[in-house]
């Protein structure tokens, strides 16, 4: 008997996953993972790393970060202690749900995990206090390949039940996706293009690689825009 429903979302490869725990008068058997019933759901890629989070105050927010490739990865992010609503959003820029989220209510109690995959953000709001998630990663942290969107935008519009009451500095800094002035300059670093935006007073550097596949982002509205020049850029200096 498997002791794991996999269940689809309303986004393309994002699952919800039912823990089945076994019960008896001592208490119960929970399993959190096992790479047999992940490869029959699909997901083959070893987990590389795992990472604890303890979130003291409730409704504070931590997200929303990717991994650009070639380290992006999927997470499996469980609640340990407290209820959270645990949000993915899709930032695969040939997808049918481009900047499309979902949200669910992980918590200790309802034995819940949401299994995210490559080319989506991640971010969580605490609903109770001193929240602990645990995260299986597919790919090591890559400090030189985060990406991040900002958890307020209004171009995502998520529904956090709670006011946000409480972030990183470092999660507040990505732009809202309007506030962008599209000035922008192109380099080319072996397989990767950057580009160079000034929003504000502030100039950001984002990578896009060859097959495109996830958007520059944090900024996908630009990755829209210019897409096509991007493309015939990066084939144009490919031929040269």
């Amino acid at each position: 008997m498997s002791r794991f429903d996999f269940i689809q979302t309303s986004l393309p490869d994002l699952m919800l996953v039912q823990r089945k725990a076994v019960e008896d008068h001592r208490g119960f058997l929970s399993r959190f993972y096992c790479i047999e019933a992940f490869a029959e759901a699909g997901i083959k890629k070893p987990i590389v790393q795992i990472n604890q989070t303890l979130t003291r105050k409730k409704g504070a927010v931590r997200g929303l970060h990717f991994q650009h490739p070639p380290h992006a990865e999927i997470k499996f992010v469980s609640c340990l202690k407290g209820e959270v609503l645990d949000v993915a959003v899709d930032i695969r820029r040939t997808s049918p749900t481009f900047l499309q989220w979902h949200g669910e209510i992980l918590s200790a109690a309802n034995r819940k995990s949401l299994l995210i995959p490559e080319g989506y953000a991640h971010g969580f709001q605490a609903l109770t206090e001193d929240c602990e998630l645990i995260y299986l990663h597919t790919s090591a942290y890559h400090p030189d390949a985060e990406g991040a969107l900002n958890v307020t935008d209004p171009v995502l519009s998520i529904d956090w039940p709670l006011p946000v009451t409480d972030m990183s500095q470092r999660d507040q800094n990505p732009l809202f996706f309007n506030n962008i002035n599209y000035r922008y300059k192109y380099f080319l670093n072996e397989h990767i293009c950057y580009i160079c935006t000034q929003g504000g007073s502030r100039t950001l550097t984002h990578k896009v690689h060859y097959d495109l596949n996830v958007a520059c982002l944090p900024i996908p509205a630009l990755a829209q825009i210019f897409n096509s020049v991007i493309i015939a850029f990066l084939y144009s200096l490919e031929k040269n």
